[in-house]
């Protein structure tokens, strides 16, 4: 029997056909999984920079539009997600404060119940030395005690002290995006403040070694502190870090612009 090249023909067509669909499909799912992905991991975090600029997720935004940008981000997190409804406000030293209440006029406009004001300095910072992978171990361990209902709480002394090891080592932009740690964690709740700040201490925590340095959240080089004065400080905790090499503390200094006590 002789097979005609047009039944060749109608056969590849066909078998195109198929495997374009096929890729396409295939694609798709990929599309839409990173869609998700990107989804899930959004947060709302507003910029005031001390030039007068607005910035939503790092793009410039007019102050008019802010609300409607805002609305636009939220419909795009998950309805049960909190970071639907949490707007993280980065206030740079030199910001107006008429701009900031400006921001918040129209944050009032949309279904933001739940601001996190940030005052920071431009201080130059080093590399955070906390890696995505220990990030992601610490964001599973904070959700899952955050699911727990109050009477199974059972905490592992272990996992905590990993939690505040990586949340103390964290820069300042990993904690925003990090998953917020709950007020029942003892480092969380006993944290002690201290207010003497005084030329003497600066000295020591910069001439050793012994101590890591972090002010307003982001963590510097100790050398840092030989050219601020102690008056600019309004307090300070001190944390044991979880390993067996130097640093062995860390210093968390707050400066008066940036730390309000309501």
């Amino acid at each position: 029997m002789t097979i005609s090249p047009r039944f060749f023909s109608v056969i590849l067509f066909i078998s195109i056909f198929l495997g374009t669909c096929n890729f396409a499909s295939a694609e798709a799912k990929t599309t839409k999984t990173k869609v998700e992905e990107n989804l899930k991991s959004e947060k709302i975090v507003i910029r005031i920079t001390d030039e007068g600029l607005v910035y939503l997720n790092d793009k410039e935004v007019a102050l008019n539009f802010l609300a409607e940008k805002i609305i636009e981000l939220q419909q795009t997190i998950a309805t049960d997600s909190p970071d639907a409804y949490t707007a993280t406000i980065i206030v740079m030293e030199g910001a107006s404060q008429e701009l900031i209440d400006k921001v918040k006029k129209q944050i009032k406009k949309t279904k933001i119940n739940i601001i996190n004001l940030q005052k920071k300095r431009e201080i130059a910072q080093e590399t955070s030395v906390i890696s995505e992978t220990k990030i992601a171990v610490y964001d599973s361990l904070v959700r899952s005690w955050k699911s727990m209902p109050e009477n199974e709480r059972n905490l592992k002394a272990k996992d905590l002290n990993l939690v505040e090891f990586i949340y103390n080592n964290m820069s300042f932009e990993q904690r925003i995006n990090a998953e917020k740690l709950p007020d029942f964690l003892p480092f969380v709740t006993e944290t002690v403040f201290q207010k003497d700040i005084t030329k003497q201490l600066l000295d020591k925590w910069s001439f050793s070694n012994n101590y890591q340095i972090v002010i307003d959240d982001v963590k510097v080089k100790n050398d840092t502190l030989k050219t601020i004065s102690p008056v600019l400080f309004k307090r300070y905790y001190e944390t044991k870090l979880e390993n067996d090499a130097l640093p062995e503390f860390q210093i968390n200094l707050y400066t008066k612009s940036y730390y309000r006590q309501d």
